[in-house]
């Protein structure tokens, strides 16, 4: 599905309709849907240790996504708001650059509220920290721009999935 979404946003800069106000709010759906899965708890690539330590005992997917849907923050790492505003301003020659340039900054987390609250805090629900649009600083371009800023990357662990 990434190739699609990608040859959409392509195709809405060829028209010139990437700055449209009324595309948006498609942008934004394009952008969230370029990462996800229906069962988007279950296929975030990171969950923080306290959902990891909270959801140990629970194997199935149904139940797992339930789960944290009652209980945690299904995270962008970097918002789609943020995203969102960073494309509209590239300039990109084909579909595949598109994707190769959203891919590595489309991902995800199951973050617990209290997390959640400490982004939202320091400002960054839908931007990212100035320090991810500066070339000489060691933040540029970090999809973990957010999480380092706030002291919560250390809480994430990574390559988790639920299968079954």
């Amino acid at each position: 599905m990434q190739n699609y979404y990608s040859q959409v946003i392509f195709k809405l800069q060829e028209a010139n309709l990437l700055r449209c106000p009324d595309s948006k709010d498609l942008l934004k759906f394009i952008i969230r849907k370029f990462s996800e899965t229906s069962s988007y708890h279950c296929s975030a690539q990171f969950r923080s240790f306290q959902v990891k330590e909270k959801t140990k005992n629970i194997n199935n997917k149904s139940l797992y996504h339930s789960y944290c849907s009652k209980n945690f923050k299904h995270e962008h790492i970097v918002p789609c708001q943020a995203l969102y505003e960073i494309l509209i301003d590239k300039k990109f020659s084909s579909p595949g650059e598109i994707l190769d340039w959203l891919s590595p900054l489309s991902i995800r987390a199951t973050i617990t509220i209290e997390e959640d609250n400490i982004l939202n805090k320091a400002g960054y629900k839908s931007i990212m920290p100035r320090e991810f649009f500066d070339e000489n600083h060691e933040l540029y371009n970090d999809p973990f721009a957010r999480y380092k800023k706030t002291g919560i990357f250390s809480n994430l662990k990574k390559g988790f999935k639920v299968d079954s």
